[in-house]
């Protein structure tokens, strides 16, 4: 079995606990959206409605990602090859949303988006490191003693 490094530890329950986090926030923006898509139908209030059903829906998307967060968060804590996999999709999206989102805005934008890049990028550094990626390869099958093989027949 390979030999979990503390970054991955470190990660893995990071996984865990913010998508807990993103699971109540999420869960609080779809009851807010679906309450005021609700009541913007009821009001006929089509600004409220919409708001509401847009809340709804980042908040069940938001859903889905918190419980792949958490799965993904078990899976590096068990050296799991695909939740390495997941966890690098993550991280490079997270970089290239935040370098989109640079392109768009001025100045300040650029500044606190550069900064707060930094992280994501750190993990991504970290989860390509060799001594990650070895963690997470599938050790190799063990061979059977060779005193438990019957000994080779004579050749003729």
């Amino acid at each position: 079995m390979n030999k979990r490094p503390g970054g991955i530890a470190f990660l893995g329950i990071l996984f865990v606990l913010l998508g807990i986090l993103s699971l109540c926030w999420s869960g609080f923006a779809f009851s807010f959206g679906a309450l005021s898509a609700s009541f913007g139908q009821w009001l006929g209030a089509l600004r409220l409605g919409s708001f509401g059903s847009q809340a709804a829906l980042q908040g069940a998307i938001g859903l889905v990602a918190a419980i792949v967060q958490i799965i993904v968060g078990g899976g590096l804590m068990g050296l799991k090859r695909w939740a390495w996999i997941l966890a690098f999709l993550a991280v490079a999206l997270n970089v290239a949303q935040g370098v989109v989102s640079m392109i768009g805005g001025g100045f300040f934008s650029i500044c606190c988006g550069a900064f707060w890049l930094l992280i994501p990028l750190g993990i991504l550094v970290y989860l390509l490191t060799p001594s990650v990626r070895r963690a997470f390869k599938p050790a190799p099958p063990s061979l059977p003693p060779t005193e438990a093989l019957p000994p080779a027949p004579p050749s003729p």
